[in-house]
């Protein structure tokens, strides 16, 4: 049993939470890819997003993976990626609520993963209060997740991504505590996120 792991050389992080027995339910391969898509503000020339987009399309293709957790996306670089994706899927709700802002979002492969449940939480004091920010943070921190099945497997995994506060110590712990407990309690519930959109 293995998982592959790609992570681009743009900092990321893809949490992925297992339960103990799981992995024999899986796959024998399976590919995860962590992307921090960054926001579409840099105007420099090869920093751009025009000037990115393609090469990730390209990447994620050629790669394949089954989930792919970004950070920093935003809605035109979700609706460029789900337009030049065939199969994959996206959920993920604004770091302030909707569809504005930074996403989270968790794409998956349709064609090897199946969605069953999928949510939002906020790294906060009210972490189910979208926008939410506590511990002197600046901008919400929040965590996309959800439970996607791998064809033919028996189990199904939790997928968790996030980008942690970054230079501050107070809120990185704070967040941790809220991230653990939070998948605690879902453990304990079997996984019952508070459902949000499925995007196409």
């Amino acid at each position: 049993m293995r998982v592959s792991i790609y992570q681009p050389i743009l900092l990321a992080l893809l949490i992925l939470v297992l339960p103990g027995n799981v992995w024999a339910g899986l796959p024998e391969s399976l590919k995860v890819m962590s992307f921090n898509v960054r926001t579409p503000v840099d105007a420099a020339p090869g920093k751009r997003w025009e000037d990115r987009r393609a090469a990730m399309v390209t990447m994620i293709l050629d790669v394949q993976p089954a989930v792919i957790g970004t950070q920093e996306l935003v809605q035109e670089q979700a609706d460029y990626l789900a337009a030049h994706l065939p199969g994959y899927r996206w959920f993920g709700e604004g770091r302030r609520g909707g569809d504005g802002d930074e996403h989270m979002g968790v794409f998956y492969d349709s064609t090897q993963m199946t969605a069953e449940q999928w949510g939002d939480f906020w790294l906060s004091d009210t972490p189910d209060v979208a926008g939410s920010v506590s511990w002197g943070n600046l901008f919400p921190r929040m965590v996309s997740s959800n439970s996607c099945r791998a064809a033919l497997a028996l189990r199904q995994p939790a997928w968790f991504t996030k980008k942690a506060e970054p230079r501050q110590a107070r809120p990185s712990r704070e967040a941790r505590l809220v991230f653990i407990s939070t998948i605690e309690i879902e453990d304990e519930t079997q996984g019952k996120t508070k459902a949000r959109r499925l995007r196409a």
